[in-house]
């Protein structure tokens, strides 16, 4: 066995045993991110479906894998920091937000016992208004004007307070697929006007 004379084996043999722990646990938490996101998109076809049981369900499930979650952060700060994470937090809170929408209520919290980081609401807000620019599509289809307007008005409403916020990086290019889904909008309200 080598004879170490300038590190202090002991600390060396704590910090892998911590970095062993980690990497435990970010698989763990990967492999549950994975199931928050699937679920969460899930949840977003079965809104597009009017399938409300179906919905409630799936994110009855994405909550609980959420608070699991959140407890493992106990165990290990670096955890934090895991881009898994985040896409499947955004996901969530693009369906639940959806829902809301859909459901016409006023969009805010999306859940009052899990606490979700500004930069993950604000990324997974915009995300909606591509939901509902698909909605749109689907409510032209059945030639339902006022539908559409709604959905003009829930997105430039959303996009007229996102304005205020200084967006940059990640955050700036959701913003602006967001003005895109709007500007899009904008042109379906108008070629069924044309057609009605």
């Amino acid at each position: 066995m080598t004879q170490y004379k300038y590190i202090d084996k002991k600390l060396f043999a704590n910090h892998n045993k911590d970095l062993q722990q980690y990497y435990k646990l970010r698989n763990h938490l990967i492999e549950k991110s994975l199931s928050i996101t699937s679920l969460s998109k899930k949840a977003i076809f079965s809104l597009h479906k009017s399938d409300m049981p179906q919905v409630q369900k799936q994110l009855d499930q994405v909550t609980s894998l959420i608070k699991e979650v959140k407890k493992m952060f106990k165990k290990s700060d670096w955890l934090i920091s895991e881009g898994s994470l985040a896409a499947g937090l955004e996901e969530y809170v693009e369906a639940v937000l959806f829902r809301e929408f859909l459901q016409q209520k006023v969009v805010g919290v999306v859940a009052s016992d899990i606490e979700i980081d500004a930069r993950i609401y604000i990324a997974g807000l915009c995300d909606v208004i591509g939901e509902v620019y698909r909605y749109s599509i689907k409510m032209a289809s059945q030639k339902n004007i006022q539908e559409i307007d709604r959905c003009l008005e829930f997105s430039a409403e959303v996009i007229e307070q996102l304005l205020d916020y200084n967006l940059t990086t990640y955050l700036r290019t959701k913003f602006d697929q967001a003005k895109q889904a709007h500007r899009k909008m904008e042109m379906i309200s108008y070629e069924l006007r044309l057609r009605m």
